[in-house]
C-alpha cells in the first residue's frame, strides 16, 4: 500500500458519515484559506524578507509578500506535488490561489478586519468540523491522532474525494484499497469502544 493510499485510508476511516463528509467538503479548504490570510499579516524576519521581496518579479510581488503565507504555501505546494504527480498539481494550484487572495486582502483591506474576518471563519470552520465528528462519526477529529494529517493532508484528501467522483485515481484500484482499509480501520475503532464499554 502507497504512502498516500495508506494515509487515505486513515482519513477515510474518520470520514465515513455523509454529512460529517458534507462538512469536510465546505469547511477544510476555508480553513487552509483563512489560515494562509492570517499569516500573511505576519512578515518574515527583515533580512529574509528583503531577500523574497527583491526575488519576487514585480508583478507577483502584491500576491504573495515576504510573510509566514509564503512559507506555509510553499510547504503545502511541494507536498502536495510529491504526493501525487497528477492531482498533487490541481491541489497545489488551489494553494497557490489562496496565498494570492490572502495577500491582496492584506494589502487592500486594514489588517485587523481581515484579521477578525478570517479568524471568524477560521473558528466557526473548526467549531463545524468537530461538531461534525462527534454528532455524525461518534468520534473525535483525525487531529488528535495525527496532527500533520490534519493540516497538511486534509485540504488534499478533500479535494481527491471531490475529483474521485469525477472520475480520477491516483492509480488502479486505489479506491477499492483504501476504502477496504477504511472498513477495517473503522471496524477496529468500533470493536475498541465495544471492550472499553464492557
Amino acid at each position: 500500500m502507497s504512502y498516500l493510499e495508506k494515509n487515505f485510508a486513515f482519513y477515510a476511516s474518520y470520514h465515513s458519515d455523509t454529512i460529517n463528509v458534507a462538512v469536510h467538503i465546505i469547511c477544510v479548504w476555508p480553513l487552509l484559506w483563512t489560515g494562509q490570510a492570517m499569516l500573511a499579516l505576519l512578515a518574515l524576519p527583515g533580512p529574509v524578507a528583503e531577500a523574497v521581496d527583491s526575488a519576487l518579479p514585480p508583478a507577483v510581488a502584491p500576491y504573495a509578500g515576504a510573510n509566514w503565507a509564503l512559507v506555509g504555501t510553499l510547504v503545502y505546494v511541494l507536498y502536495y506535488i510529491v504526493l501525487d504527480h497528477k492531482a498533487g498539481f490541481l491541489a497545489a494550484a488551489l494553494v497557490v490561489a489562496g496565498n494570492a487572495a490572502a495577500n491582496h486582502l492584506v494589502a487592500t483591506y486594514p489588517g485587523e478586519l481581515v484579521l477578525k474576518a478570517a479568524a471568524g471563519i477560521h473558528i466557526g470552520c473548526w467549531v463545524a468540523q468537530i461538531a461534525a465528528h462527534k454528532i455524525f462519526e461518534g468520534r473525535a477529529p483525525a487531529l488528535l491522532d495525527n496532527l500533520a494529517q490534519a493540516f497538511l493532508m486534509a485540504p488534499y484528501f478533500v479535494m481527491l474525494e471531490i475529483i474521485m467522483h469525477l472520475g480520477y485515481e491516483p492509480s488502479p484500484g486505489f479506491i477499492k484499497r483504501a476504502t477496504a482499509r477504511a472498513a477495517e480501520a473503522r471496524a477496529e475503532f468500533e470493536a475498541s469502544q465495544k471492550t472499553k464499554a464492557s
